[in-house]
C-alpha cells in the first residue's frame, strides 16, 4: 500500500482501483483491486453514510437488516478516486461519479480498519485515533 502523509490525514494510493467485493457480518467489508497494487481490505464495523453527488446521504449500520444494507452493494464495481485516513480517525473514500463514502471516528469502539495484501494496516482506534503500521 502506497501512503503518503499529510497534516491532517493519509494519503492511500487507489490508481486504477475498484471494490470487487462487498461482504456482510457484523461489518460490511469491501475488497478494493487494483491493476497494479496490492489489493485492500476496508472493514466497517460502525454506521457509515453514504453521500450521493446529489447531495442527499444515506447512513448504512452493518448491524442492520438487509433493507438497510442494500445501498452498500450499489458500490460494487464503482471506481474510487481518492482514500483518506484522517489523523482524527475518520475515513473518506471518493467514488468516481461524485459519491462519497464517510466514516466518522470513535471515542469508544474501532469503526473501520484497512488491510493491505503487503501487511500494511490502518485502524482507526478508540479516541480518535489512527495506529498506522506500515510494512
Amino acid at each position: 500500500m502506497r501512503l503518503s502523509e499529510h497534516d491532517d490525514y493519509w494519503s492511500i494510493a487507489v490508481e486504477e482501483a475498484g471494490v470487487t467485493r462487498v461482504c456482510f457480518d457484523f461489518a460490511v467489508t469491501f475488497l478494493v483491486n487494483s491493476a497494479g497494487s496490492p489489493s485492500l481490505e476496508l472493514r466497517i464495523e460502525d454506521p457509515f453514510v453514504l453521500a450521493n453527488p446529489d447531495g442527499s446521504e444515506t447512513t448504512i449500520d452493518p448491524e442492520g437488516g438487509a433493507e438497510q444494507l442494500a445501498p452498500a452493494l450499489s458500490l460494487l464495481h464503482t471506481r474510487l478516486v481518492h482514500l483518506h485516513a484522517y489523523k482524527d480517525g475518520g475515513l473518506e473514500v471518493g467514488l468516481e461519479g461524485g459519491a462519497s463514502l464517510r466514516v466518522d471516528a470513535s471515542d469508544a469502539f474501532e469503526p473501520w480498519g484497512l488491510t493491505a495484501a503487503d501487511g500494511t494496516r490502518i485502524v482507526s482506534t478508540p479516541g480518535r485515533e489512527l495506529a498506522v503500521w506500515r510494512r
